[in-house]
């Protein structure tokens, strides 16, 4: 498939089904540990003396949601619709549109995409589908190599590897975070 043979809608189905099947709040949501999910909380005592018991609570404010595949799909559709791709998703991909096209696609994966960490679960991230992220950006680097690969692409496949591999370079990190709350 030489670069001018993608039609929009081929490359944003591929999109919306890698994030289906890479984000975990989508794709195994039981499988993330509790301490990201709403709801989860912790608490103790961290001091104990004849006169005074400390004791500490910790729940968690910022949290990752279960997302549906519905989602992604409404989202890529307002995407789609605001960025004027909706009334051309049949139509290849013209050349001098390519590129752009391929940056548009970026930008909704980096911005809907992101890791996510927590402090109670260390050494641990999840890929997950945040739908806090509305505002579609470029602040994603494309190098001269990436450029090269995604305009020699011949299918759909090296398409998708290229491009892929420039969202894995270029996802953020949003933490989840806690609040505590310690008495005397």
């Amino acid at each position: 498939m030489p670069l001018g043979t993608f039609t929009y809608e081929s490359v944003v189905n591929q999109v919306k089904n890698w994030i289906k099947s890479n984000c975990t709040n989508i794709t195994n949501f039981a499988g993330i540990n509790g301490s990201f999910k709403s709801g989860w909380s912790t608490s103790g005592t961290v001091l104990t003396s004849p006169q005074y018991t400390g004791t500490y609570s910790v729940g968690i404010s910022r949290y990752v949601s279960q997302v549906t595949a519905a989602t992604v799909d409404t989202d890529m559709t307002n995407f789609c619709n605001t960025y004027g791709i909706s009334s051309r998703l049949s139509q290849n991909i013209p050349a001098n549109e390519f590129y752009h096209f391929i940056q548009d696609m970026i930008s909704f994966i980096c911005t809907k995409c992101v890791y996510t960490v927590g402090q109670y679960a260390q050494s641990t991230r999840y890929l997950i589908y945040y739908t806090g992220n509305t505002s579609y950006g470029n602040t994603f680097t494309i190098s001269t190599t990436d450029t090269k690969r995604l305009a020699q692409a011949t299918d759909a496949t090296s398409l998708m590897t290229t491009m892929f591999d420039i969202v894995g370079r270029n996802i953020r990190c949003i933490p989840v975070t806690y609040s505590w709350s310690f008495s005397a």
